[in-house]
């Protein structure tokens, strides 16, 4: 409709050199009407300026994980509302990027969404030899060596609510019809139509993945879509091979710079052209670029963890040591062995027969370019581009270092127990919500308008954490024996049936001294200490009074200084489960 009123527009302007009476009175009366149009549509693009403004706001207000706004906003906005505008093909590009956006900050970005797929670190430290009484219910991200392929369930680390999580509703229940869907649904299909949109504006909105700078708005769209594929990498939503195809399909054309326009039908002229930083158009192309190399990153670092997994397995099974000479054994096997072992790891790389080569980038998104479009992407004048492309090929070509550095850092515990928490499904639990609850300190930890009254529960559980993770610190408790395997926790090390390198960890032998810390820890632990009768009391300026009753009570740290000062020593098997848990992050 504008550019018809403009084309009327100025053709009247040409026109109305007419001296007539009528044709003058007629051409300034459509200039009128022009004038009217253009002033409507001025009003138009300002609200939807401040409409467009307003919603980055509140993505503003709840990144960070800023759970007062998270919650406050969550009541109006709703995750089914914000995916209907997201979607809607009828809404201008730039409000759906906005509105995406906002999605991701109120919903993805949370509580309970981890990084690195809800694990400590990718590839992952902390393995399991073997998990006894295993169930067909996963409790938490703990991974076990066993046999994998890529199609496999539990081949990557994928979100998964845990039944021993805060926010897990059994099926069925009544709770579940009163819980909220998207905060308690169990699985990574969480966010079907997030992945669904993001996938679908990269694939089909770009002719051969070809951007066209001019396009601002549609690139901005772009940028929204890769941000949300991101997060959804990043929180374990993408972790299945055919969702990690699809996603690395759609990018690597994208990512290719040769095909790009300056305009629709007019390409860059010279070609050289669109390597120079200019307008921010380019800036926003730039940017996408970035953002899908850091994509391909993270897929990176689940092929390393899947590798390493395969990897643990080969050497559970056809290496397991029956002598006790540890590393002595491996490096004694006969040459067919060593054959054997070496083809074994070759096999896991681009061009090997194992299914773990198919992770390779360019085999994955079916772009056997990938390597030109990262050395093109070296070319423009951006330093984060630049910086993501050259780590990137140095990853690309550095599989096998990564493979060795991560099975060097790998920690191999016999089962799955251990002391104070009963299992390490449940040490990783409480780790997770004690760090939810030390980020969300400002929604219970004090009392507003905003986030209510003082939540004295949320004290107690933190503090019941700490000193749970203090006492499993300071104590050499230990897991009962393994009955396949009778050895001292030393001999145990010392034959670990994997690689000679990894730092396989087990149950600490029981001395003397040991035995007698342990006796001294459990005298301590029986003193009845009060946890809650706390009473606190205040006036405000204004006059206004607050009590609070039956507050926690019991005083962690001068527990523990008592404890400490009887002589107790930490334990370090206990702290390098600690740190490889994530616990210094």
């Amino acid at each position: 409709l504008i550019a018809k009123l403009d084309n009327t527009g100025s053709g009247n302007k040409l026109a109305g050199g007419s001296r007539s009476g009528s044709g003058m009175g007629r051409f300034l009366n459509v200039d009128k009407s022009w004038e009217t149009g253009k002033a409507a549509f001025k009003r138009q693009e300002q609200l939807a300026t401040y409409m467009v403004s307003q919603v980055e706001l509140m993505t503003q207000m709840c990144r960070g994980r800023s759970y007062n706004c998270i919650d406050w906003l969550a009541r109006d906005f709703s995750y089914s509302m914000l995916m209907n505008i997201a979607t809607n093909p009828l809404l201008p590009h730039v409000f759906r990027a906005a509105t995406t956006d906002f999605a991701r900050a109120l919903y993805v970005d949370r509580f309970p969404q981890e990084m690195n797929c809800g694990s400590p670190s990718l590839p992952e430290l902390l393995w399991v030899y073997e998990e006894e009484n295993a169930s067909s219910q996963l409790l938490s991200t703990t991974p076990v060596i066993k046999e994998l392929t890529i199609d496999h369930p539990q081949a990557f680390p994928a979100f998964f609510l845990s039944p021993l999580s805060s926010l897990y509703v059994k099926p069925g229940s009544e709770e579940k019809l009163k819980a909220d869907p998207v905060l308690s649904h169990p699985d990574h299909f969480k966010f079907f139509l997030l992945r669904t949109l993001s996938n679908d504006i990269l694939g089909k909105m770009f002719e051969n993945g070809r951007m066209i700078q001019s396009e601002e708005a549609l690139n901005s769209m772009a940028g929204a879509a890769l941000r949300g594929q991101q997060a959804l990498l990043d929180f374990g939503f993408q972790s299945t091979f055919i969702k990690l195809q699809a996603m690395c399909e759609v990018n690597a054309k994208l990512l290719d710079g040769r095909s790009d326009f300056e305009a629709p039908g007019q390409p860059f002229l010279p070609a050289d052209e669109r390597f120079r930083a200019g307008t921010g158009a380019s800036q926003v192309m730039t940017k996408m670029k970035t953002e899908i190399i850091r994509i391909f990153g993270d897929v990176g670092n689940l092929r390393s963890n899947y590798r390493l997994a395969k990897i643990l397995h080969i050497f559970k099974t056809h290496y397991e040591d029956p002598t006790g000479k540890g590393d002595a054994y491996i490096l004694g096997q006969g040459e067919k062995e060593m054959k054997q072992l070496y083809g074994d790891f070759e096999a896991m790389f681009p061009g090997g027969s194992d299914d773990a080569a198919n992770l390779d980038i360019a085999k994955l998104a079916k772009y056997p370019e990938i390597d030109k479009a990262l050395v093109d992407c070296l070319m423009y004048d951006d330093d984060a581009l630049m910086s993501a492309a050259l780590n990137m090929l140095a990853k690309t070509y550095g599989q096998r270092r990564q493979l060795r550095e991560a099975l060097t850092m790998a920690i191999v515990c016999e089962n799955t127990k251990v002391a104070v928490f009963g299992d390490q499904h449940r040490l990783r639990i409480a780790l997770s919500e004690m760090s939810d609850l030390v980020r969300t300190y400002t929604v219970w930890g004090v009392t507003s308008r905003v986030s209510g009254p003082f939540g004295d529960m949320g004290f107690a559980i933190l503090m019941d954490t700490v000193d749970k993770l203090l006492e499993f610190l300071y104590s050499d408790n230990a897991s009962p024996p393994n009955p396949r395997e009778r050895q001292s926790g030393r001999d145990r090390a010392s034959s670990s049936p994997l690689t000679a390198g990894t730092a396989a960890l087990s149950r600490r032998g029981s001395s003397a001294q040991d035995m007698a810390k342990s006796a001294q820890l459990v005298l301590l632990d029986n003193d009845e200490e009060e946890k809650y009768g706390g009473y606190f009391s205040e006036t405000t300026l204004q006059g206004k009074h607050y009590e609070c009753t039956d507050l926690w009570s019991l005083d962690v740290a001068a527990k523990w200084a008592r404890k400490t000062e009887a002589g107790l020593e930490l334990t370090p098997f206990h702290q390098t489960i600690l740190r490889a848990c994530g616990l210094e992050n």
